[in-house]
């Protein structure tokens, strides 16, 4: 184990021993935590700890500490959710599950788990192919064109350097030629070719500077960027093909879903009896209303 990962899998465990006291939210489902193949792992007194049970646990965890694969914080995992059930039946056998204040919170964390759960079936329920494609259609409608330019580049160190490429480009050598033998950027064995790009694709300096040229055109000053000195030459210029039906199903899918929960809870509050109470307990008004005066 690289002295990284060991660095990065203490740095989970120490944000595993946090969950304990409740600074993550528990997510709804699991991959398998249905799954007959979701095998017992632990069981503490009469408390079974499932494969599903580490994995919900772990998609608990800081983004940062979601990329450490799960198979190298398993039993830091496991230890905390060990810790977790003695300490819930500790919990229970004081009486705790009892009182007012643990019985709403339990049902404050079910309502979310039946929240989140519910509006997964609805989602889920959405992403149908004709839902899908019909989706995809108005996002191509909806499309503003944008441009993007074939450019091919000569990164040097020095501007010194840059500055006697452009002057041998300029007596007549060859571009693609000059960059396999004079640029130190990985596109070099291609001949300088980074192919078709949009402005958002290109650090603020070089898209400047490449949008600015005609086809054929050659940058006539050396163009700093944070990666060295730039001679850029473009070859082409185009509007930018609509992505395929298959490169847009995540955004696809995230457009749909925003949408499904958008019009579920739209429909399910238009349906609830809503009523807000005023701080001296007194109504304040109903399914939006404002305060009613005497």
């Amino acid at each position: 184990m690289t002295p990284a990962i060991r660095h990065a899998a203490a740095a989970v465990a120490a944000a595993l021993a946090m969950t304990l006291i409740g600074t993550s939210p528990v997510r709804a489902q699991s991959p398998g935590a249905e799954n007959a193949s979701d095998p017992v792992v632990a069981i503490v007194d009469e408390i079974e700890i499932r494969r599903s049970d580490l994995v919900m646990l772990h998609a608990t965890l800081p983004a940062q500490y979601r990329k450490v694969p799960m198979q190298m914080i398993e039993r830091q995992l496991l230890d905390r959710l060990i810790d977790r059930a003695v300490l819930a039946r500790a919990a229970r056998r004081a009486g705790l599950a009892d009182t007012d204040k643990v019985k709403r919170r339990l049902a404050f964390v079910a309502q979310g788990v039946l929240q989140e759960a519910y509006l997964q079936d609805r989602i889920e329920a959405a992403f149908t192919d004709e839902r899908l494609r019909a989706a995809y259609d108005r996002m191509i409608a909806e499309r503003k064109p944008e441009e993007e330019v074939r450019a091919s580049h000569i990164l040097l160190r020095t501007e010194e350097e840059a500055k006697r490429v452009i002057a041998v480009l300029e007596g007549g050598a060859d571009f693609e030629e000059t960059a396999k033998a004079e640029s130190i950027g990985p596109s070099a064995a291609k001949g300088g070719d980074l192919g078709y790009f949009t402005r958002g694709q290109m650090v603020a300096e070089f898209a400047e500077a490449a949008f600015a040229l005609s086809v054929g055109g050659i940058s006539a000053e050396p163009v700093k960027t944070e990666f060295g000195w730039h001679v850029i030459k473009v070859v082409d210029r185009r509007e930018a093909p609509a992505p395929s039906f298959e490169e847009s199903l995540n955004e696809l899918r995230s457009t749909i879903a925003r949408e499904v929960i958008a019009e579920t809870i739209a429909a399910l509050r238009d349906a609830a009896d809503i009523r807000l109470i005023a701080g001296d307990g007194a109504p304040a008004g109903k399914k939006g209303e404002g305060a009613k005066s005497d």
